[in-house]
């Protein structure tokens, strides 16, 4: 009788674990059609036209590996692809360094809503102009002419403008860390806002 009540405890349990992972199979699968469907489906289909036969004035559907020995041995291609990412990997860091420290502050050590709202709110407010704006809104502080320059002169650090902020590897640096700066500040800090403080 004990055994037989014990083993209807545990069906019921069991029964309401596969419902729930059910559920949660549901619930996951519209995000990964639309994973599917608009990155991976896109990306094969990349891949495989790359495969196609080019000329100059036409692609056709015959398959060779002649653009990928011609990308693969092409110093103009390769360089390209070193300083794409070399720039990524320091974006990256530059995005950590600045990023992670801003999402500490604002979701551990500020415990008023509202504020964690407002400075967040912040964060943000680039977004509300183009993407295009915001990069072109460097050339003013970092132009020959331009505010860093002229506060550097104006304490006598430099005597004549540094060239190389702007339309250089750093400038690009500087710019994509702003841009995508907020996209790592807003997951993080709402993340560590939800951790017990104890």
């Amino acid at each position: 009788m004990a055994m037989t009540t014990a083993s209807e405890g545990v069906a019921p349990s069991a029964a309401r674990q596969r419902a729930l992972q059910r559920t949660a199979l549901w619930l996951l699968a519209p995000g990964v059609v639309w994973m599917l469907l608009f990155l991976v489906l896109p990306i094969l289909m990349m891949v495989y036209v790359s495969f196609w036969t080019q000329t100059t004035f036409t692609i056709e559907p015959t398959l060779t590996t002649k653009s990928w020995v011609n990308f693969f041995t092409s110093e103009t291609y390769l360089g390209a692809l070193w300083t794409t990412i070399r720039i990524w990997l320091t974006v990256l860091a530059a995005t950590i360094v600045v990023g992670y420290p801003t999402a500490l502050f604002v979701g551990l050590f500020v415990r008023n809503k509202t504020l964690q709202t407002v400075l967040l709110v912040l964060c943000v407010i680039p977004f509300w102009t183009s993407f295009l704006i915001r990069v072109l809104a460097w050339r003013p502080m970092l132009g020959k002419e331009g505010a860093i320059n002229l506060i550097l002169q104006g304490l006598g650090i430099t005597d004549a403008p540094i060239e190389a902020l702007l339309f250089s590897d750093l400038s690009v640096v500087i710019g994509m860390t702003q841009i995508y700066c907020v996209f790592m500040v807003g997951p993080i800090a709402f993340m560590l806002a939800r951790i017990d403080p104890n």
